[in-house]
C-alpha cells in the first residue's frame, strides 16, 4: 500500500526497489505477488501526482498566456 507521506521522488524509489527485488530474489510466490500488487499500487498513486503536475503546469501555462483560468 502506497504511503500517503511519500512524496513522489520516494514513491519511485520504493518502486525501483520492488523491481530489484523481484528481479534478483528467489522470493516465494505469495511475497513476489504482494510486492507486485504494492509496486502497481504505488505507481498508480506516482502516476496521479504526475498527471495533477501536468495539470497545475497547464493552467499556470494558460494563466501566463492571458487566459485566466486558475
Amino acid at each position: 500500500m502506497p504511503n500517503s507521506d511519500q512524496n513522489f521522488e520516494e514513491k519511485l524509489q520504493k518502486t525501483n526497489q520492488i523491481i530489484e527485488a523481484l528481479s534478483t530474489s528467489d522470493l516465494p510466490l505469495d511475497k513476489s505477488v504482494s510486492l507486485y500488487k504494492e509496486g502497481m499500487q504505488i505507481l498508480q498513486a506516482a502516476t496521479k501526482e504526475l498527471n495533477d503536475a501536468k495539470l497545475e503546469f497547464e493552467k499556470i501555462e494558460s494563466n501566463y498566456n492571458g487566459n485566466s483560468e486558475l
